[in-house]
């Protein structure tokens, strides 16, 4: 049965779902021209039989073959959370400092949402740097299966000269999902380790369907970042919503303690700049504001 189903998959794979459950059809006709059945009604029958047949093993196989790769996918995120937790412990101390950290985001219709951090990292004396992870959380509602399915992270090295900005190498990344959190962590290791005062520029792109969809819908939701252990000299916070996400007015805002208390502006065309800086010292450990757009 598991060869026939392989085969199942194989002939789905490469002739597709309707060809391969529409096959007994085809077949009849051939079976009635060698008078191997006789008459038409009979002829139909038989053809109804063996296509629902077909797709009865066709979908056990499919079905077989979804829980095999669950189960992989399963040992794969067990494994990479033994790593997460294996890097967490290791880090007990922080191996760099965040030199500047500008973060750029753009919320649209439905609340999808597109973060672009510019961070610049410098390692701290004595230690040495393997891998840099990063994390991003949905605070408010369900992240939903369709969420998970396109929600993607990248990792771009960046220069800046005369203040202009030329995007690099995409780098490799592994991430992993942590479901209670609603966070997607993303690890970089680096090829060749960096020593004590080397610097690093990496450019973070998140792509987050609905990630803000409670707040456009009336709601609360809180943007903020968490720096686990690393210092930050300064980060400068960005957040649009455009004009798609059709705002009358301005939202109210409450800072996170210690931090400031950002900037707002309604633009002509409907969307809306906020904008705050924390730094260039005594920046908190978590940084933010809660946003409040109930009527």
């Amino acid at each position: 049965m598991h060869d026939f189903g392989l085969l199942v998959e194989r002939l789905v794979a490469r002739f597709g779902l309707w060809k391969v459950a529409t096959t007994p059809f085809a077949v009849v006709p051939i079976f009635v021209a060698f008078g191997l059945v006789v008459g038409a009604r009979f002829a139909a029958f038989i053809g109804v039989v063996a296509a629902f047949s077909t797709c009865l093993v066709v979908i056990v196989a499919l079905g077989a073959q979804v829980r095999r790769e669950r189960r992989l996918r399963a040992g794969l995120d067990r494994a990479v959370m033994r790593l997460t937790d294996t890097i967490y412990l290791e880090a007990t101390t922080a191996s760099y400092v965040w030199e500047r950290w500008r973060e750029e985001t753009t919320v649209s219709r439905n609340g999808d949402t597109v973060i672009k951090q510019w961070r610049t990292l410098r390692v701290n004396p004595g230690a040495t740097l393997r891998v840099i992870w990063v994390g991003q959380t949905q605070t408010a509602g369900h992240v939903s299966d369709y969420q998970r399915r396109h929600l993607r992270v990248d990792a771009y090295d960046f220069s800046q000269k005369q203040g202009n900005i030329e995007v690099g190498v995409q780098y490799d990344v592994a991430t992993v999902w942590l479901p209670r959190e609603q966070a997607l962590v993303m690890y970089l290791c680096l090829d060749q380790p960096l020593s004590a005062g080397q610097t690093m520029n990496v450019l973070v792109v998140w792509k987050w369907p609905g990630m803000y969809r409670e707040l456009l819908a009336g709601g609360k939701d809180e943007m903020s970042i968490t720096r686990k252990r690393a210092d930050a000299r300064r980060i400068d916070v960005g957040l649009t919503f455009d004009k798609s996400c059709r705002l009358t007015r301005k939202m109210r805002i409450l800072p996170l303690n210690g931090c400031a208390r950002p900037a707002q502006n309604l633009n002509d065309d409907g969307s809306l700049d906020i904008a705050v800086t924390y730094g260039p010292s005594n920046v908190p450990e978590i940084v933010g504001f809660i946003l409040d757009n109930k009527p």
